[in-house]
Formats: C-alpha cells, sequence, structure tokens
C-alpha cells in the first residue's frame, strides 16, 4: 500500500504567464516539519542574543579572543610555545624557498613583490 502526501490530485491554477502553467501542490510534510523547526530556532536566537541579552554579542566576543591574544603575548617565548606551538624562524635553505613560493603564488599578487602593497596593505 502506498500512501499518498497529496490528498487532493493534482490543480491546475487558472493563471499562466508566457504559457508556463502552475499547478497547486500541497507541500511534503518532511519539508513543513524543517519549515517550523528553522523559525522555532529564530525565535530561540532572537530572544537568547537580541532581546534577553544572554549571548554574547559580535563585538563581546572579538574583544574576549583580543584579551586572550594580549594574555598569551604577554607570557614567556617558552609559555607561548607551550599554548600556539614552536615559535622560529626558519633559515635552511629548503624552507626558505618554500615561503618564498608560497609568498609568490599567495601574497605577491596584492602586496606586491617587495609586500609595498599593491591592492592589499603595505606589509
Amino acid at each position: 500500500m502506498v500512501k499518498k502526501f497529496n490528498k487532493v490530485k493534482d490543480e491546475l491554477l487558472d493563471h499562466d504567464f508566457d504559457g508556463i502553467q502552475e499547478l497547486d501542490n500541497e507541500l511534503p510534510p518532511w519539508w513543513l516539519y524543517l519549515f517550523y523547526f528553522t523559525i522555532v530556532i529564530a525565535i530561540v536566537y532572537m530572544i537568547h542574543y537580541h532581546v534577553l541579552g544572554t549571548g554574547p554579542s559580535s563585538e563581546e566576543e572579538y574583544m574576549a579572543e583580543m584579551s586572550r591574544a594580549a594574555e598569551i603575548y604577554q607570557k614567556a617565548p617558552q609559555e607561548q610555545e607551550e599554548e600556539i606551538g614552536p615559535i622560529a624562524a626558519f633559515t635552511d635553505a629548503a624552507n626558505l624557498e618554500a615561503g618564498k613560493a608560497v609568498f609568490a603564488k599567495n601574497c605577491l599578487p596584492c602586496h606586491g613583490p617587495n609586500g609595498e602593497g599593491l591592492v592589499g596593505p603595505n606589509l
């Protein structure tokens, strides 16, 4: 037994435009449930962030990230390495050539060959 979603057969509406005719079909239930779910999520989001103000704003999140970065920056280099990884300049020729290739591919078009800034800012 096959269950049909449409209780009424496809009904052709009485208007057309440039020969394009429109059918008045019912939407599938899964689509309607998903649509109603997104409405509920939007209402919860608006209440949480804008009405009650219990969620952080974009500016508050930015300031929290900047203060965390400042804390890491003020630590000793050994402690910084523990949190963000090793901090060392490459000196061997293979890594320098690889870095030049990455700069030439990704950075040079906007920042120029000497980092003087063409479209992008002056480095």
